[in-house]
């Protein structure tokens, strides 16, 4: 029998569908548990109908053996990961950049570029948001400028960050200045300015998998709305990674609903603007930002 929504499968297998919910979490560090496992069987049935499988167990064995297990893989992650998001989401968090991060920064390191990574970046629009706001800041100040790097799980959303267009809904929260200043009208979309997509890097990454050490050392990380979706284990798993790649004072940005408080004790709540935001500790007073 075909399956094709949630609410038409026909008594399933919940041993079957836990091979392939364990497999997800494994590989993605994902879990779909309470009001939502019924969204995860929605976007499994969809795939299933769609390689002409019938059962979880077919697709747990096409995702696990099956030659084109690894395109799938992608497009699977791409279906269960939530790729909305917008410009300046939660814009007190590139307030805080601006006015505290980046000055206390080049006090320090004057002639040192400002190293921000954009983690679980979608299609771009933080990475660009966090851009735009340090380009504007460091105008004119003469310091060590800035790097941004970004990076997501599924390259179809990397594509698109790369190319940088963008439709009406990603400039929800710009005002119409901002969107002159910033963009420039393609079509019926908007494309971000190559002064500020030409200084971000993108690459297509796991956020719990150990290669992550090897992305370089950063004194800010962006890694907001993403958390909320993983497993206990790959939550410590992704912050642990975070915590190799930060340099000493170093900061980390969550998204509202994401929390370390009694969580680590590797990380530190500061007050910036009013907001809390998570240092890294240092042992001593040699901190990159005090």
């Amino acid at each position: 029998m075909r399956i094709e929504t949630a609410g038409e499968l026909l008594c399933p297998d919940e041993i079957e569908f836990k091979l392939v919910s364990d497999l997800i979490k494994s590989r993605f560090g994902l879990v779909f548990d309470l009001g939502r496992t019924g969204i995860l069987k929605n976007q499994l049935a969809s795939r299933i109908n769609e390689l002409s499988l019938i059962t979880y167990t077919d697709y747990y064995h096409y995702l696990s053996y099956h030659p084109d297990r690894t395109p799938e893989l992608e497009e699977l992650a791409r279906q269960i990961t939530n790729g909305e998001s917008y410009f300046f989401r939660e814009h007190h968090h590139f307030e805080i950049l601006r006015d505290h991060i980046l000055p206390r920064h080049h006090a320090r390191s004057p002639q040192d570029p400002l190293r921000v990574l954009s983690a679980g970046c979608s299609a771009g629009q933080e990475a660009y948001s966090i851009a735009i706001t340090l380009q504007e800041a460091a105008t004119g100040t003469g310091a060590g400028g800035w790097k941004v790097d970004a990076c997501d799980i599924h390259p179809g959303r990397l594509d698109q960050a790369r190319s940088a267009r963008y439709g009406e809904a990603s400039l929800r929260t710009c005002r119409n200045a901002d969107r002159r200043i910033y963009f420039e009208e393609d079509g019926n979309r908007y494309r971000v300015r190559s002064e500020y997509r030409n200084k971000v890097r993108f690459f297509p990454a796991n956020l719990t998998d150990p290669a992550v050490a090897d992305w370089g050392r950063y004194n800010v990380i962006f890694c907001r709305n993403v958390l909320i979706y993983f497993s206990d284990d790959a939550f410590h798993e992704a912050i642990d990674q975070f915590t190799r790649c930060l340099l000493p004072g170093g900061y980390l940005f969550l998204g509202h609903s994401e929390s370390l408080i009694n969580r680590r004790d590797d990380f530190e709540p500061v007050s910036l603007g009013g907001h809390i935001v998570y240092r890294k500790k240092a042992a001593g007073p040699s901190s990159a930002y005090s």
